[in-house]
């Protein structure tokens, strides 16, 4: 049995893993349909900065760090189906599917979220003809 104390660290643990990327997930489709906004505040502040700096971090390396990334995403992706499929055929997926389904979708919801951020939202700016 779990005391409350355990009990209110679970609780934080479930807000934590739930609630912040839901929420921050509806903020941006929220934020999608206010085109001015992501052009006065996202295209011309936040993502002038964050490519400036990662322009002034990564510059200098004579390969793409975002090819790693892709290359690290496309291996976990791999990883994931193999495990998905170890559960399948050994049977585990009776007592564990509910848990990874939710760990994968939590992680691509995750997934969105930093996409969005770092290069997603320039796809909601005004149209270059207004």
């Amino acid at each position: 049995m779990q005391n409350a104390k355990e009990k209110k660290q679970n609780n934080l643990l479930a807000f934590r893993y739930w609630v912040i990327p839901i929420v921050l997930f509806l903020l941006l489709i929220i934020i999608s349909y206010f085109p001015n906004f992501i052009e006065k505040y996202y295209s011309t502040k936040f993502y002038l900065f964050f490519s400036k700096t990662q322009r002034a971090i990564f510059g200098k390396i004579n390969f793409s760090i975002g090819d790693i990334i892709y290359a690290s995403f496309l291996i976990f992706f791999i990883l994931n189906i193999f495990k998905f499929i170890y559960f399948i055929v050994t049977g585990a997926w009776r007592k564990n599917i509910v848990p990874f389904l939710l760990k994968g979708i939590r992680k691509l919801l995750w997934l969105i979220i930093f996409f969005q951020i770092f290069w997603g939202l320039n796809y909601y700016r005004t149209a270059t003809k207004h």
